[in-house]
């Protein structure tokens, strides 16, 4: 891949599906030779986007517009036989962020139990929150964020705001924020509670729902 894509020219492309296996040192030059290639192509635009985590990997799948089932994009990195590290994905998607300028609609959660990724993620601690802020950030004109369940705890650290940090930093578009859990809408409130105070006082609402 390194060597064919920065040569290859598919003016009509609407469909690209990429797998990357285990050597993670080539994967920087390999992901940024396919940021290039979807940079340059004049159809694969995307306006929604889902990413799934599993302990062996993520899988990324992104959409032409609203509402559409059929993806434009499926991405999946596997590294197969121990555990990935998180850190990697925040670096792949930052090298892809400027083809995810147009996503407004973005859905996280964990890998389904059809899905070879699929294992419980590990309990994340404080130390990872600046890890999963650099996975939110490329996608920084999402209006519309949706999140699963297990990841309630992740998402929502991820988001509260510290004192040294710019209320706007991170997701500065975001309006709606809709959750699918389980739990009634006061429980599921509180994780998200400083986040919405802080973008209520400085004019920039997030209506928080679950679904």
């Amino acid at each position: 891949m390194e060597a064919i894509l920065p040569r290859m020219t598919t003016p009509r492309l609407e469909k690209l599906q990429i797998y990357l296996f285990n050597e993670l040192t080539v994967w920087s030059v390999s992901v940024t030779n396919l940021q290039q290639f979807i940079s340059n192509s004049k159809i694969l635009k995307f306006t929604g986007a889902s990413l799934r985590f599993g302990r062996m990997g993520f899988a990324l799948q992104a959409y032409p517009r609203k509402g559409c089932r059929t993806y434009a994009l499926s991405m999946a990195i596997y590294h197969v036989g121990q555990d990935w590290p998180f850190s990697s994905t925040a670096l792949m998607l930052g090298v892809l962020g400027p083809v995810f300028s147009g996503v407004m609609h973005l859905s996280v959660g964990i890998c389904d139990k059809n899905h070879m990724l699929w294992s419980e993620l590990p309990t994340y601690n404080d130390a990872d929150r600046t890890q999963w802020r650099d996975v939110l950030r490329p996608f920084n004109n999402v209006t519309t964020l949706r999140v699963e369940d297990a990841l309630i705890g992740e998402i929502s650290g991820a988001l509260k705001v510290r004192d040294v940090e710019p209320t706007m930093d991170l997701l500065p578009e975001l309006n709606e924020l809709i959750c699918s859990s389980k739990v009634d809408g006061d429980d599921l409130f509180d994780p998200f509670a400083a986040f919405i105070e802080a973008r209520q006082h400085v004019g920039h609402p997030v209506t928080l729902t679950s679904r």
